[in-house]
């Protein structure tokens, strides 16, 4: 699922109730499940997001949501599992994001990034459940 408000910041959008599954694709920089950029009170909520996997340069991606410079969005009650590289990320110039009531599992990188490129974004992050398998290498939260 990809989502851009490239002339004028998308507003609104709600995305409920799916599954998304199974990308898998090589050097082509699909690598996420639901990406959305440039959007305004944005809801994600009870869906099923797994098995994203593909390759960037023979390095594993897979991201079950990525947002870039989304603000006062909800991403909420999904179960994002069993993606090749991280399961949310929230990347440069996010305001007020909240992530709640998520389940994350089966993430071999890092479950959730937060990563704003040095500017506040004010995200709040709770009553999500991170399972984390043994052969995690990274963490489970990165704030940056």
């Amino acid at each position: 699922v990809y989502g851009s408000g490239d002339n004028a910041r998308a507003k609104g959008w709600q995305l409920i109730n799916n599954e998304i599954k199974n990308g898998s694709y090589a050097n082509d920089g699909n690598w996420t499940g639901i990406f959305i950029q440039a959007a305004d009170s944005l809801l994600i909520a009870n869906n099923d997001i797994h098995d994203i996997k593909s390759t960037w340069n023979g390095s594993p991606r897979g991201i079950g949501v990525l947002l870039f410079d989304c603000t006062d969005c909800v991403i909420e009650n999904n179960y994002v599992h069993d993606n090749f590289f991280e399961g949310g990320s929230d990347k440069q110039g996010g305001l007020r994001t909240v992530w709640r009531r998520n389940v994350f599992k089966n993430i071999p990188n890092t479950i959730l990034r937060i990563n704003n490129q040095g500017s506040n974004s004010d995200t709040m992050i709770y009553e999500n459940a991170f399972i984390c398998p043994t052969t995690t290498q990274d963490f489970a939260i990165d704030l940056r």
